[in-house]
């Protein structure tokens, strides 16, 4: 494979007379502040310890409310200052992951349909019957 280099033309030449790029629509990630996103990678593999690896990656449709009920709840918890667990970054995470489903939903990218069947916590497809005696077996 051939690899190009993409430039939109707006370059930039800074004081010591190296030539950038300046693309002002480019995600900014170094804006994040790194201890929040710590929190909430502590917070991932806290849920992926109890709830197995990528686990919520197993949504369904009908299961988007609980997301929202969870935001609210954690969000409820964190404005009366509760400490037992982390609830800002439990918003935050159910904001997330309820905004990530919407848009597969959106684009057109359906959950545990014929052409998606459902996977277990190793990424290996199972069948429905599997996937609801998995439920079940850990629920």
């Amino acid at each position: 494979m051939e690899h190009i280099t993409k430039n939109s033309g707006n370059n930039k030449t800074g004081e010591s007379w190296m030539i950038r790029e300046v693309k002002l629509w480019k995600p900014r990630y170094d804006l994040i502040p790194l201890d929040q996103l710590k929190r909430l990678a502590e917070l991932y593999s806290r849920w992926a310890e109890i709830y197995w690896d990528r686990n919520w990656e197993k949504w369904r449709w009908e299961d988007l409310d609980m997301f929202k009920q969870s935001a609210f709840r954690h969000f409820i918890q964190w404005q009366n200052w509760e400490d037992d667990e982390d609830h800002a970054s439990a918003v935050i995470w159910n904001i997330m992951w309820y905004e990530h489903c919407k848009n597969e939903e959106l684009n057109g990218f359906k959950r545990y349909d014929k052409s998606n069947p459902p996977i277990d916590d190793k990424w290996n497809i199972v069948s429905e019957e599997d996937f609801e005696s998995i439920i079940k077996e850990h629920f």
